[in-house]
């Protein structure tokens, strides 16, 4: 859901593939996502997941969700003539 809302925040299309990671203590939670993590990719349409105690990705966003550390990369987008405006 977080994804989700990150998407539309940023007007990030759905379908676009994004890397991402969650950060969380390690335990059967973790051992779970790290199972099913390419079930996890084609849900959330991920490029990649990342399931660590402490995730490193250049460049990405950090959140929490909860107890979860949310660690994603964003495409850049350009600023339209109107938006600089406002």
């Amino acid at each position: 859901t977080r994804l989700r809302n990150l998407r539309a925040e940023r007007g990030i299309s759905q379908t676009t593939p994004l890397d991402a990671g969650l950060e969380l203590p390690s335990g059967a939670l973790a051992d779970a996502l790290r199972a099913h993590a390419a079930l996890v990719c084609s849900l959330a349409r991920l490029s990649s997941l990342t399931v660590a105690e402490k995730v490193e990705i250049p460049g990405a966003f950090h959140d929490h969700v909860g107890s979860v550390g949310l660690a994603v990369v964003l495409p850049e987008r350009e600023i339209s003539p109107a938006e600089r405006a406002a």
